[in-house]
């Protein structure tokens, strides 16, 4: 897992979008301090999200 600052998080987004995309786990800090967790969502959780916003 990695681990990445706000700061890099703003400035990098779409890089670490990919990665998480592609399966890693991307842990968000503030001030080293743990705040959030970037997680790929299992493909067929990802179809039932498209369903539950169309309808």
């Amino acid at each position: 897992m990695r681990s990445i600052g706000i700061r890099e998080l703003r400035q990098r987004a779409s890089e670490y979008l990919r990665l998480v995309e592609s399966g890693e786990t991307v842990e968000v800090t503030d001030r080293g301090r743990p705040i959030a967790m970037l997680v790929p969502i299992p493909a067929d959780d990802a179809l039932d999200v498209c369903k539950r916003q169309d309808g």
